[in-house]
């Protein structure tokens, strides 16, 4: 899947950007998902080819804001895993994941998380000095002015 292929897919809405998306896997008790993990700029979305052979689009497996985010942790010493708690309607629910590179994911969540409230062009800012910059995201995140 080609960063095209999400933006052309209907599934952002008008202010979002994806800050990153990676081939990844949903663990649900034993069974496991196949499909892309999916930051932007205020969502957290797991999305996954529909199957058939000749079939189009992308089909959403879940999807959930980032200030519903309650937590972010890693687990595992080999294979890395991502815990994320998410508080619903329902209660909290945990999800876990694995990825090509849980470090960044984890990262970016944080990054994505620390912009929220801020207007639209300060963050815009703010991601593309990240996008442009090989800057650490803890140092970036200092340049932040105070909320």
């Amino acid at each position: 899947m080609k960063i095209a292929d999400i933006y052309s897919s209907g599934i952002l809405t008008r202010d979002e950007q994806v800050s990153c998306f990676y081939s990844g896997t949903y663990y649900l008790d034993k069974q496991r998902t196949d499909g892309i993990l999916i930051l932007t700029t205020n969502r957290f979305l797991f999305v996954k080819k529909p199957p058939g052979l000749f079939s189009k689009g992308i089909d959403i497996v879940f999807s959930f804001y980032l200030d519903e985010i309650l937590s972010v942790s890693t687990t595992g010493l080999l294979f890395k895993k991502m815990r994320i708690s998410v508080q619903t309607l329902e209660g909290i629910n945990m999800y876990v994941f694995s990825c090509d590179n849980t470090k960044d994911v984890v990262g970016t969540i944080l990054f994505n998380k620390n912009l929220e409230g801020m207007d639209a062009n300060h963050r815009d800012i703010i991601i593309n000095e990240k996008r442009r910059s090989s800057e650490d995201n803890s140092n970036i995140l200092k340049k932040l002015p105070p909320r």
